[in-house]
């Protein structure tokens, strides 16, 4: 099989995606297919790709951010609308759209068999008018998901044609050593960073409710740095980060981070955590506040990442502080993605001749 023709589609103007997109566009190129690519203009101007590989550029006028959801989604019908006219879908033997919006793309579909790339869309089943979408887009296309977890979702709906395909990870940070972190490294034993601004706030509270906790941060020289609304007091030891991080400052905090947290709320649901991965790649130690759509992070580590409250979390640091052998144990190469099932079943579905009955 000569590589197929993939034409890989970004329709939304979405800087947290970016990282994504080119993790799973160089695992298609690198499995020897041609890929073309959609993007918006700015989304474009931040990835680092081959001119030739552009089919299209959706102009500015039509992604730039607007207030209103219901103009918003407008606009994303209008964008769907406009690739739609420009471009002959029979060219390709796969079209992948790397985040789905179920309304908009129900109500505009490019093509059929398209394999829609699903970040939180699990979720939507809670809603009748999402859900009546995404099993109306089942019809003709397929879904793309992380791990079982997020499939069993789509498949307790009565969604069959779903595929497993990892998340990836991207190149480990460099830092250069010149970023000025908002901390002195010397002052402290031990870092622990929550690198999302997604940290619920009941448990930051509760973290600084906990006496005990506190005194254990103090007595062992542990700082702990949260990004979000500061809903708890600053100290020696707690410190919160409330505007947005410049990446090289980011990559910065995380690399001289001894500990990764996540402690995300009840809301994050059916998806997967791109600091998890940025965890691998970087060899980080995780602790994670249980959450059953974050158990897929148990099988990276030889140590149990989970905690269930600030008790067992102070354990778990003290444990992690003593014991160095306990480790990452997955490397990114473990993690990149795999289209061939995919493919193979692209191939079937465009060829019913080869088909097994």
């Amino acid at each position: 099989n000569m590589g197929e023709k993939i034409l890989y589609i970004n329709y939304m103007q979405q800087f947290g995606h970016i990282n994504f997109d080119q993790i799973h566009i160089s695992a298609l190129i690198n499995s020897g297919n041609n890929v073309h690519v959609i993007m918006p203009e700015r989304v474009r101007n931040s990835m680092s790709l081959e001119k030739n590989m552009y089919r299209l550029i959706i102009p500015e006028w039509l992604s730039k951010e607007r207030k209103s959801p219901i103009i918003t989604r407008f606009f994303l019908i209008l964008t769907l609308l406009y690739i739609k006219i420009k471009v002959n879908f029979s060219r390709y033997d796969l079209t992948l759209i790397s985040n789905t919006d179920v309304i908009s793309l129900g109500i505009a579909p490019l093509c059929k068999h398209m394999g829609l790339i699903c970040h939180a869309n699990a979720y939507d089943f809670q809603f009748k008018i999402k859900k009546y979408f995404l099993k109306r887009l089942s019809k003709n296309n397929f879904f793309i998901v992380f791990n079982t977890h997020m499939k069993k979702q789509f498949t307790e709906n009565g969604i069959k044609n779903v595929f497993s395909v990892s998340h990836g990870c991207i190149a480990p940070f460099r830092s250069d050593n010149k970023t000025l972190l908002p901390f002195t490294k010397c002052e402290y034993n031990t870092v622990i960073f929550h690198p999302s601004s997604k940290c619920d706030e009941s448990f930051v509270l509760s973290l600084h409710k906990d006496k005990d906790f506190e005194e254990m941060l103090k007595k062992d020289k542990i700082l702990l740095i949260l990004r979000g609304r500061k809903i708890i007091p600053d100290s020696h030891n707690i410190i919160t980060i409330s505007e947005k991080l410049s990446q090289e400052l980011y990559q910065g905090i995380f690399l001289s981070s001894d500990i990764i947290l996540l402690a995300y709320p009840e809301t994050f649901k059916y998806q997967v955590s791109g600091i998890s991965y940025e965890c691998i790649s970087n060899q980080k130690r995780m602790l994670i506040w249980y959450n059953q759509s974050l158990k897929y992070c148990q099988e990276f580590f030889n140590y149990d990442p989970m905690f269930l409250d600030t008790k067992e979390l102070s354990t778990k640091i003290r444990i992690l502080e003593n014991e160095e052998t306990y480790k990452c144990v997955v490397t990114g190469d473990n993690m990149n993605p795999d289209y061939k099932q995919i493919l193979e079943y692209i191939d079937k579905t465009n060829n019913p001749t080869t088909n097994h009955v």
